[in-house]
């Protein structure tokens, strides 16, 4: 068991810190948070209605952003973490230690899902931040609620970058667990 979760740490830590993981779970939640912006077509319903089209579009639109990052994040992250695994021998290696294939499988399956699902967290966030977010068309946006959303990611790429610069540590995996603090304090 403990091999397991020493290669599931590995894989976690290997994914985050790709700067595409990053790039894809900042661009895709403030692209979620945008849809609550714009206005669509007024199709109808009030907001004391039973149905209000207009929020339903923003919340099924920022649901389909969250389950097309996802995808392309599992794309991205199992193939490049198998693949280099086995370009650089470390597979090898490490299957010909008294590690099993399926506990290295199980393994890196589980890092896997753990950085998906910081990504999907992030991703949720969003979307929960958009729904409050989302207004008809004949109401104004919430411009305080997207600034808010704006600064706090600028301040955890902020700190993600002193951190790098002073104390010499990685820029992405920092960045991306200062962006999940900064997106969780920014929704309340």
């Amino acid at each position: 068991m403990r091999q397991i979760s020493i290669i599931a740490i590995n894989a976690f830590m290997e994914l985050v810190r790709q700067p595409v993981f990053l790039l894809l779970f900042t661009l895709s939640p403030m692209l979620c948070v945008g849809l609550a912006l714009f206005d669509y077509f007024g199709f109808g319903g009030t907001s004391t209605g039973p149905v209000n089209f207009d929020i339903k579009m923003v919340k099924d639109g920022a649901l389909t952003v969250t389950l097309f990052s996802g995808l392309a994040a599992a794309v991205l992250c199992a193939t490049s973490s198998i693949s280099r695994e086995i370009e650089t021998g470390t597979a090898l290696a490490v299957l010909s230690k008294p590690v099993g294939r399926l506990h290295f499988l199980l393994g890196k399956y589980l890092g896997i899902i753990g950085a998906l699902s910081v990504g999907t967290y992030l991703n949720l966030i969003s979307v929960l931040l958009a729904s409050r977010m989302a207004s008809d068309a004949y109401a104004n946006f919430d411009i305080v609620g997207t600034i808010t959303f704006l600064i706090f990611i600028s301040l955890a790429y902020l700190a993600g970058a002193l951190v790098n610069y002073f104390l010499h540590k990685p820029f992405v995996p920092i960045t991306v667990g200062y962006l999940t603090i900064a997106l969780t304090v920014g929704f309340f």
